[in-house]
């Protein structure tokens, strides 16, 4: 492929979104508008039983469930854990 073919396909390839940014555009929010994860067990436990309690699946007053702790417990280490995540550049 010759050098000028090669700028054209970039060129074109920068004209028209890829698949990707098609979806991503289409069903993602964009990030002022997602919700802002929790820090902390704590803020977990809180954020899932009001989430429970809008659905009134519980009264926000009571304690979260086993299930639903060791659930919040499990996805704050694996948050943690790939926040250490090296990541590639």
């Amino acid at each position: 492929m010759c050098v000028v073919r090669a700028f054209d396909l970039i060129a074109s390839l920068n004209r028209h979104p890829s698949a990707d940014e098609i979806l991503a555009a289409k069903y993602l929010k964009p990030p002022e508008e997602r919700a802002a994860r929790p820090k902390t067990r704590d803020e977990a436990l809180m954020q899932m039983q009001a989430l429970s309690a809008d659905t009134g699946a519980m009264r926000a007053s009571r304690k979260l469930p086993a299930h639903l702790r060791a659930m919040a417990d499990k996805a704050l280490a694996v948050q943690k854990k790939l926040s250490q995540a090296p990541t590639r550049t």
